[in-house]
Formats: structure tokens, C-alpha cells, sequence
């Protein structure tokens, strides 16, 4: 009989001391054994603030880390908003055959400008650790929460990211999208 050793547990993330959410956006295993990991987090639950965390600022952060070994190698924040700025939502990771690795994710909230945003946007992760600026992929109707044909289910990597997924402007309707990559 084969005996199978599981590793120690790694957290990646923790809002437990304020209460906050992390909503886990997708998982890629590179070549090399590697995991990718996108995910967003809120800092708080704003119907505890005033009475646990009266001091604490609301953020919202769009993360990024690799895996490898059993130990975090990269972590880093790909985007990051307050109360009154960008939230970033749903993250996708969309690997394409040369080995290429795509963010594609939905942001709410409003700019910079205090002008109201609801988008979609991709960004690429490169191998030493950095993002491209992020591009805004102008859907008629941005998508919120979506799937994404991944090698997981089956698919294999592309230069194009298929959707199916909520529009923002209608939870009852479903949408298909299909976006050919740089």
C-alpha cells in the first residue's frame, strides 16, 4: 500500500482579524509544477465596523500570488481601491500556449475622477513577477461573475479567452463572449 504525505498548510490569505471577505478567483499550475493564484479580498464587513473595527479603513484588493515548494514565493496586489475607489470583482487566469499568463477581471466602483466604472480589463502576468497596465476590453455589457473555458475543465491554453457569464446590467441573463489575445 502506497502512503501519500500531504504538505503542511500555507495560508495564502487572512481577513479574519477585521472581519473581512476573500473570494477566490482561479488556480493555474504552470509547467514547472508552480501554482498561480489570483483572488480579491474586502478589509472589512461594514455591518461590524462602527462596533468592532471603528478605526479600521475599508480596502479592496485584487491579489496575485505563486506557489512553489510548499512556500509563497510571489505575492503581490494587482489592484487595490478604498471605500470611494475601484473594487476590483471576479478574476480569471487565461494561459496561452507560448506560456504566456492573463489576467482577465471585472471592476466596479469609480476612478480616479469620481466617474463610475464597470468594466472588464486584462492585464498580463510576466515571469519575473510584473504586470502589464491593465487594458479595458470594451464589452457592450461587462460581465461580472463568469466562467472560463481553462485546462482544468478540459480546454486547452489559447491566444482566446471564451466567457460564459452574468451580464452587470441583468443577473438573469447569461452571456457568452469569446476575446481574441495580444
Amino acid at each position: 500500500m502506497r502512503t501519500v504525505k500531504f504538505a503542511d498548510w500555507l495560508e495564502i490569505a487572512s481577513r479574519d482579524k477585521t472581519a473581512g471577505w476573500i473570494t477566490p478567483g482561479d488556480l493555474w499550475i504552470a509547467d514547472d509544477g508552480a501554482a498561480h493564484l489570483v483572488w480579491t479580498e474586502r478589509a472589512l464587513d461594514e455591518r461590524l465596523r462602527e462596533k468592532f473595527f471603528p478605526a479600521e479603513k475599508q480596502s479592496y484588493e485584487l491579489n496575485y500570488a505563486v506557489v512553489r515548494g510548499g512556500k509563497i514565493v510571489r505575492r503581490r496586489t494587482l489592484l487595490a481601491g478604498g471605500a470611494n475607489g475601484e473594487v476590483p470583482g471576479r478574476a480569471r487566469l487565461q494561459a496561452t500556449p507560448e506560456g504566456r499568463l492573463i489576467v482577465f477581471h471585472y471592476v466596479s466602483g469609480r476612478d480616479a475622477a469620481g466617474n463610475a466604472v464597470s468594466e472588464n480589463r486584462v492585464m498580463e502576468l510576466r515571469a519575473d513577477g510584473t504586470a502589464t497596465a491593465p487594458v479595458r476590453v470594451p464589452l457592450k455589457h461587462p460581465l461580472s461573475d463568469y466562467f472560463t473555458a481553462t485546462p482544468r475543465g478540459g480546454s486547452s491554453p489559447s491566444r482566446t479567452l471564451e466567457l460564459l457569464g452574468h451580464r452587470v446590467d441583468s443577473s438573469s441573463t447569461v452571456s457568452y463572449a469569446r476575446i481574441r489575445l495580444w
